[in-house]
This record gives structure tokens, sequence and C-alpha cells, in this order.
């Protein structure tokens, strides 16, 4: 089963807005609460957890019931807002949650002690790789595991090695991330919805260019001197060309306000940097000597 099919059963089995007939107040919360855990953590919760969090969802309604049900009722309308997403909607609603949970409490987990708990279970089952305040982005092991999944595909697409791994792409994603500027932040952490997309973006463009596209980026990834740089050469290109992808992926399946909204936030820095193989240094992704013709890959 496919991560994006996997939260869809998720989020199935969620009670719905109204508290069920018949079914404890409390019981009914801690369902809620463990599906977002679930969704936002990306895998399932074991026994020990599910006590663990019911235990502080029950000492919530005991202490603060006013503000636990006030808790519950918006978990409720974030479940029923998420059933009806669908494709990149939801692996971005995931993000967003990623993000509030990061910088600030998710009304929806709970506040005090619950909040916490559902907070530390999501973080340990996709622990946060970096988190960058300054952008309020957020890159978890999620997304580095997208994209060491598209480097792999990369490396047979540019011909070039893609060894090291996941703990070597995440450390240098740690190392590099304070150095290349927001665009690239804002296409790594946005991997996991716009990877899917790179490869029918490249696959579209006129065989010549794309053909002078892989030749150029290659000398680029190869000129990085260790395997921990060429997989982060290899990573940004994927992610910019997953980010080309997906805003050229056009309107089918509606165009949901959440899609719309993701666009235009880095419509922006799309337009600053979306440049043509050949571009000037001044131009750079990246402030390192070393990369500073490391520019935004195009296929326009």
């Amino acid at each position: 089963m496919s991560k994006l099919a996997a939260l869809c059963a998720v989020l199935a089995l969620a009670p719905a807005t109204a508290f069920p007939q018949g079914v404890d107040v409390v019981q009914a919360a801690a369902a809620r609460e463990a599906a977002l855990v679930q969704f936002y953590g990306s895998r399932p919760l074991t026994p020990a957890e599910r006590t663990q969090l019911d235990t502080a969802v029950s000492r919530t309604f005991r202490e603060a019931p006013a503000e636990a049900r006030s808790a519950s009722q918006d978990a409720a309308q974030v479940l029923d807002i998420l059933k009806k997403q669908q494709g990149p909607n939801l692996v971005f609603a995931r993000a967003l949650g990623r993000r509030q949970i990061a910088f600030g409490p998710l009304h929806a987990l709970g506040r005090g002690e619950e909040g916490q708990v559902a907070a530390g279970l999501v973080a340990a089952h996709d622990p946060v790789v970096v988190s960058d305040s300054a952008q309020m982005l957020v890159l978890t092991a999620s997304a580095v595991r997208a994209i060491a999944a598209a480097n792999r595909e990369g490396a047979r697409l540019f011909g070039v090695s893609a060894d090291g791994g996941e703990a070597e792409l995440t450390a240098a994603i740690k190392r590099d991330w304070p150095r290349v500027d927001a665009g690239l932040r804002q296409a790594l952490a946005n991997a996991e919805q716009d990877l899917p997309y790179a490869a029918d973006y490249l696959q579209a463009a006129p065989p010549a260019k794309r053909q002078a596209f892989i030749t150029q980026y290659r000398q680029k990834i190869m000129a990085g001197e260790t395997p921990g740089e060429r997989q982060f050469r290899l990573a940004e290109v994927m992610a910019f060309t997953g980010q080309a992808g997906f805003r050229n992926r056009g309107s089918k399946g509606g165009g949901p306000a959440m899609g719309r909204a993701r666009e235009m936030q880095s419509a922006r820095d799309w337009a600053a940097r979306s440049i043509l193989p050949g571009c000037a240094a001044a131009a750079s992704v990246t402030q390192s000597a070393q990369a500073q013709s490391f520019c935004h890959p195009s296929l326009r």
C-alpha cells in the first residue's frame, strides 16, 4: 500500500464531526486524536503509544473538559476537511500540519499534556530533520526518504552515482541548509508533494532540450567533491524539477484552493529563479564559491 493510500485509510476510520450516539465522548476524542497523530506521523500507533495517548486525552477531559471538547471538535473538523482532499493536496495538508505542530500548537491536537504527547508521537514517528523558523518550513525524515527515492531515479537519468544513502543525504541537507536560498529550501520542504511530477515534466520536454538539460546538470552534479555534496546537488535538481512539474500539471483534479494557495505562495521566487540553462553566476541557488553556476533548472 502506498503512503497516500495508507493516509486515506487512516482518515476513513476517524469518527465523524458530531459525537456519535452511544459512543463515549472521550473514546471518540481519543480516536480522532489517534487518527491525526497517524496522519501527521505517517505510520500507525503501537498499542503502547495508543494507550499513552488515550491516557493523556482522558486526563485532559477530567482536568479541562471544556478545552478538551473544543479541541476534539476542531480535530473532527480537520479530519472532515482531510477526507475531502486527495493527491498532492492531501500531502500538502500533512506538510502544513507539521509546520503548525513545529512552530505553534495545533489546536486540533489539544493543549497541555494531550497536545504534548500527540506532538511527541508525531515527531517520534517522522522526526524533524530541519526546522527553519525564518521561513516557517519543516523538513522531516519522510521528505528525506522521498528525496532519496527521487535521487535514485535521477541518478539513472543523469548517469551519476547516488552513493551514500539516506543518512548521508540527511547529513548533507543539515549541513548545507543554512547556505542555500529561500527558493531551494521551499522546494526541498515540498518534495513529497512535488517530486511525483518530476518524471512527467522531464518526459514532456522536447528530446533535444531534455538531453541538453541532462548533459549540463550531470556536469554540475559531478562537480561535487564528496558523495554527500553530489547527493545534495542531485537533490537540488530533482526538487526544482519536481516543483516545475507540479506547477505545470495544469488544473486537473479541480485545482483545489489549497493547491492554488501553495502555488501562489512561491510564485515570486519561481519567477525570479526560472531561468534557462546558461544563466549567470548571480542567479546561483547556492552561496558557495564552488557551486556559483548551479542555476535553477528549467526546460521551458
